[in-house]
């Protein structure tokens, strides 16, 4: 009876993770995404990261914030963008620290510390924060649209 239950548990547990991913490789919440499943993706992400301990828990609570910010719950997604930052020095990268403090600004509807950091990260980034440079310009100069909208800059 114990083999039974092992082999059906393998079985499950392969099942989660072929679902997890579609045929190009990529994360399942991701193809959410991408058809404007954002609750859903949401809801997957947190079960993903309350289950496995395996997890980047900080990357999938900002993706979680994000998905929260895009339907419009800006309380949600300052939760989750804020419990991403949990454990996380400032020093060890002060451009995402100036990424996060201006998307927080523009979710609690700051537009003058939004400024602030968009100034901060626009004149001092690296290659690596040139997309989050521009997302905090795109979030500035739309700021009067929601934050799905709001974010795009391509």
């Amino acid at each position: 009876m114990k083999k039974i239950f092992f082999v059906l548990f393998l079985f499950l547990e392969f099942t989660l993770i072929a679902q997890e991913t579609n045929q190009s490789n990529e994360p399942l919440w991701w193809k959410m995404e991408r058809e404007n499943h954002f609750l859903e993706a949401a809801s997957y992400l947190l079960y993903k990261v309350q289950s496995d301990s395996t997890r980047n828990s900080h990357a999938d609570y900002w993706h979680i914030g994000r998905l929260y910010g895009y339907l419009n719950d800006y309380e949600k997604a300052i939760f989750y963008m804020t419990k991403s930052t949990e454990g996380i020095n400032l020093a060890e990268d002060e451009q995402w620290w100036w990424y996060f403090k201006g998307t927080i600004a523009f979710l609690n509807r700051d537009k003058k510390e939004l400024f602030q950091y968009m100034n901060k990260l626009q004149s001092n980034h690296t290659k690596y924060h040139e997309s989050n440079s521009n997302t905090l310009n795109s979030l500035y100069k739309q700021f009067d649209k929601g934050y799905l909208e709001a974010s795009k800059w391509k």
